[in-house]
Order: structure tokens, then sequence, then C-alpha cells
């Protein structure tokens, strides 16, 4: 809430103005980003954003303490899992978002799981994903 009247590009905000940054319109603006809309997993192997153009944990004075922590734990129990497990999405899965302070699939990501055998395959998913980003397939 902004404590007096203030400026913003070209914006003129009067004071008690509520305004919020969207880390989803960030992680999509094609001036960071080549195909924004594109699920490209390989993108990472070729930029490196700064803290305020990828913003998973917020950035700044408000960036999450546990940020750092999460990454190292996400990074060392997917390896684990991938490692033992083969997951497959569950045939004829809704993916919708649910918009809170992050996305998150509304109705959670039914797998199905299976002993790692490198049988990889696609599983096409429905819902309102399709409007966030272009699977592939």
């Amino acid at each position: 809430r902004a404590m007096e009247p203030f400026e913003i590009g070209p914006y003129q905000l009067p004071k008690n103005t509520v305004v919020f940054i969207s880390f989803y319109l960030t992680h999509h603006m094609p001036a960071l980003y080549a195909e924004p809309e594109k699920f490209s997993p390989d993108r990472w192997l070729h930029i490196n954003p700064s803290a305020y153009e990828y913003v998973p944990f917020g950035a700044g004075p408000r960036l999450c303490i546990g940020g750092p922590f999460a990454m190292m734990e996400l990074k060392i129990v997917l390896a684990m899992i991938v490692q033992r497990y083969r997951l497959s999405v569950a045939p004829n899965t809704r993916v919708d978002r649910d918009e809170h302070t992050s996305l998150t699939p509304k109705y959670g990501m039914p797998m199905t799981i299976y002993p790692q055998d490198r049988r990889f395959s696609t599983q096409p998913v429905q819902g309102n994903i399709h409007e966030m980003v272009h699977l592939p397939g």
C-alpha cells in the first residue's frame, strides 16, 4: 500500500494504492525469456537470469530465507527419486492452476510410480495448464 503518491514508469499512482508483483508475469516476459510460453527446460542451459528476472523465492528485502535450502533439498531429493523410480502423470489427468502466492495444480498431480526402468514416455493432460504454457505433443 503506497504511503504517498508515486510514479512508476508512465503511471502516477495515488496514496493508498495497493501494488503487487506477479512473478508469473515476470517469468513470461518475452524481453527476458525467448518463447516464454513454451515449456522448454533446456532454456536454463543457455541463460543466467538475475535475481529479479527469475524469482522463485522473491527478491530483495523480502527474499525467502529458506530459498537456498529448498533448492539444495530439491536437487538431492529429486535425484534420489529419479534414480529409484519412474513417475508418469496418471491417464486423463486434468491440470488446472490454483492461483495463490504461488501457482499450484488445483487438484494435485496424480502420478503413477514405477520402479526405474528407463521406459520414459509422455502423457497428454487436460486443463488450463495449456493456457499458461505450450506443452510438447
